[in-house]
């Protein structure tokens, strides 16, 4: 058990790395037409695309009684060489902005449900941050522990994918009047600097994966 949390930890703390979707949650609570419904929306959105992924878990503890362990560790291969591309791929490009794949949350006529989908598309979109939520969901499926405390450690994960747009969402829910004042200068570095930490982010952790998945094929 403690080595399967010392195993979720590193991962579960770059999974929380999520400049894009800060960005867009305060973006979402900026605005002038029911900003908290609309960001709860979009918490609700990024919370679905979670459970989806998760629902996999136990499909992957399955699986881990009948392949060879090798497979497993040639996933954390996989993952580290897709972790060190989305690196290159941030060294050499830039991604849209949060503004530019917003519904315009200054219309009335914008539903929740749009925000909802918004929070999908940053989730889903935020490679980075799944890749590492994959990983540790392949961890937990790994272990041999029974079924209860898998489902306690996956929290640990989940949550920290969350975060980046649960907490915004939370400060203003508790605190309307000065959340603005708090969260709208942290956007704003996070915005500016988002592809560095990303890029950061995919490299670090991408030679952490290859250094943890290449040695078995040695053995």
């Amino acid at each position: 058990m403690n080595q399967l949390v010392a195993s979720i930890i590193p991962l579960s703390l770059g999974a929380m790395v999520s400049p894009t979707v800060l960005t867009a949650v305060v973006l979402v609570l900026s605005g002038k037409v029911r900003p908290l419904a609309r960001a709860w929306a979009f918490v609700g959105g990024a919370t679905a695309i979670l459970l989806v992924l998760t629902v996999a878990a136990p499909l992957l503890a399955h699986a881990a009684e009948h392949v060879n362990h090798l497979y497993f560790d040639g996933f954390d291969v996989a993952l580290g060489l897709l972790l060190l591309a989305l690196g290159v791929r941030g060294l050499l490009t830039h991604k849209r902005s949060p503004e530019q794949r917003a519904p315009k949350s200054a219309e009335p006529q914008a539903h929740l449900g749009a925000f909802a989908a918004f929070g999908v598309a940053m989730i889903g979109t935020d490679l980075s941050s799944l890749v590492l939520y994959v990983a540790a969901l392949k961890e937990i499926a790994r272990a041999h522990v029974v079924s209860g405390a898998k489902v306690a450690i996956v929290l640990v994960p989940f949550v920290a994918v969350l975060l980046p747009a649960l907490v915004p969402v939370l400060i203003s829910t508790v605190a309307p009047r000065g959340s603005q004042r708090i969260l709208a200068p942290v956007a704003a570095w996070v915005g500016k600097y988002s592809n560095v930490l990303t890029v950061a982010i995919s490299f670090g952790f991408g030679v952490y994966l290859l250094a943890k998945g290449i040695p078995p094929f040695f053995r």
